[in-house]
Formats: structure tokens, C-alpha cells, sequence
């Protein structure tokens, strides 16, 4: 991509489309909270997740937008630690209120099993270096990859993504960047489909097979069909042009993006039975 003389500025757009997306996931948070108080198993807004994913796919086009340029003059390791520097400081905040938060409301699992001292330490430590915690530490019970501040299953898989982006995604052409998301999406729609989750919703949890899930929904277009379309938008129009498109175009471009992730997905809903149409209370 002749991405070497773009220049680059921030678009306060992107940031709304990131707000309006952070609000779609926690009502749907809030809704599944409401729903479990109830004894219910579905909830209002069961496609609520979908907003994660937009998410990836923002992240990707920002991803290539902010760096892309810049790899003739920084290293792998300065790529590093300028992500740690923007991202784990989030991380250090979450963990400390969630850990917080659980102790003031008893410090015990959803089933009221009360958790050590040592346990939560543990627990705390290994979230603190977004690890994912073992089943022993727990501490909620809900096997969650990071029960203290659950979202952050999500960041992890981010800090993989940026791991494989500066090791091997960056140097892909346009048409090896197409190969990888199609061979991914074909994965993602095997385990959707065929899947113990019966769902793409998955990332969340330490079980194995909820991992892989979560690793084929950042590794699949979700993450990377936002750094294909900017890579195909500066080869169809040169970088000259690229910034104007942009600056007139990113709403378009995102809101196409995200209504072909809902489109794709939805058509693997259609796809699963009458079974999970009825957990998921979706008609197709």
C-alpha cells in the first residue's frame, strides 16, 4: 500500500461511531443482567455482542491508518510499547475497580461461595498482566477468561491481534490480506455453525473451545476487513485522495462495514435451527 506519504489526523467521527458501539454493549450487558434476575435465558437485546465486533473492525482500520506508514522508521519493539502505553492503563483501571467492587459486595461467587484472600490476590495478579485466569481462580464462578472485570476479554484478544500485525499481517499485500480473511470468516462460520457456542458471542470464557471462538471472531473479517477496505481504498484512489474520502466517506464505509458483519452473522443464526432461534429469541 503506498501508504508512506498519507498523512494522518484524528476524525472525531470514528470516536462517535466508538461511543454509540460502547453503548450498544452495555445496555446489552444491562439487559442480561436484568434477564438473569429474572430466571430468564434470553434477553431483550441478544444481538447486543454484535457491537464487540464492530469494534475489531474499527480497530483494524484505525490500526492500518495510525501505523501502516509508519514501519520504515519504527521497530517492532517501539510498536510495542506504544500500544502498552495507549491500551494497559485501561487494563490497570478495570481490574483495580472491578476488584474493588467485588470485595465490597461480599467477595463471594454468584452461587455465594465465599473466595480467599489468596484466591482473589491470584486472580487480581494474573488480570493485572491480562492473563487469563485459571479455572481455580474463579473467583465469580461464571468460568470467565477475566472474572474481575469480565470485558476485558476482549482487550486481550486486541493485544493479540497488534502481536500478529507487527509480526506478520503488516506484511501482507492486498490480495494476501483477502486470503486471510476469507480463510478466517470460512472458520468463524464452521464454528458458528458447528460449534459447541451455537453462536459467535464467544471470547469470553476460559474454556478452550470458547478461546478458539474468540481468537477465529478477532482473526476473521471483525479485526481485519477494516484494514482491507483502507488498504483497498488507497489502492483504487492513491493516498493523495485518501484523506479527503475519509474525512467525507468513514461514516459510509463504517456503517457498511458493520451492516455486513449483522448481515453475515444473522444469515448463521438462519442457518442453526429452530434450537438456538428459540434461545436467541430470533426469527429468521
Amino acid at each position: 500500500m503506498e501508504a508512506s506519504s498519507r498523512p494522518t489526523q484524528h476524525y472525531l467521527l470514528l470516536d462517535g461511531l466508538r461511543g454509540v458501539a460502547a453503548l450498544l454493549v452495555l445496555a446489552f450487558h444491562l439487559f442480561e443482567a436484568v434477564a438473569f434476575a429474572a430466571g430468564r435465558s434470553e434477553q431483550d437485546m441478544f444481538h447486543g455482542f454484535l457491537a464487540v465486533d464492530f469494534f475489531l473492525i474499527l480497530s483494524g482500520f484505525v490500526m492500518a491508518y495510525a501505523y501502516d506508514a509508519r514501519w520504515q522508521s519504527m521497530s517492532v519493539g517501539s510498536f510495542f510499547r506504544r500500544r502498552l502505553v495507549r491500551l494497559h492503563p485501561m487494563v490497570v483501571a478495570g481490574v483495580v475497580f472491578g476488584v474493588i467492587v467485588f470485595v465490597a459486595q461480599g467477595a463471594v461467587r454468584w452461587d455465594g461461595t465465599p473466595m480467599s484472600w489468596t484466591t482473589i490476590v491470584a486472580s487480581l495478579l494474573f488480570a493485572l498482566f491480562l492473563l487469563p485466569s485459571p479455572l481455580m481462580l474463579d473467583v465469580r464462578g461464571n468460568t470467565e477468561m477475566f472474572p474481575l472485570n469480565g470485558p476485558h476479554w476482549s482487550l486481550f484478544f486486541e493485544y493479540l491481534f497488534n502481536i500478529l500485525y507487527a509480526l506478520l499481517l503488516r506484511r501482507f499485500s492486498t490480495r494476501g490480506l483477502l486470503i486471510w480473511v476469507v480463510g478466517a470468516a470460512a472458520a468463524l462460520l464452521a464454528y458458528a455453525l458447528f460449534g459447541p457456542e451455537g453462536t459467535i458471542g464467544c471470547g469470553w470464557s476460559s474454556s478452550p473451545t470458547n478461546m478458539l471462538g474468540g481468537f477465529l471472531r478477532v482473526a476473521s473479517p471483525s479485526c481485519h476487513c477494516g484494514r482491507l477496505a483502507l488498504c483497498h481504498l488507497c489502492n483504487l484512489v492513491g493516498s493523495a485522495a485518501f484523506s479527503a474520502i475519509v474525512g467525507r466517506g468513514q461514516c459510509i464505509l463504517s456503517v457498511f462495514l458493520h451492516l455486513s458483519s449483522v448481515s453475515a452473522h444473522c444469515m448463521v443464526w438462519c442457518t442453526r435451527g429452530k434450537e438456538f432461534q428459540q434461545t436467541a429469541n430470533f426469527s429468521c
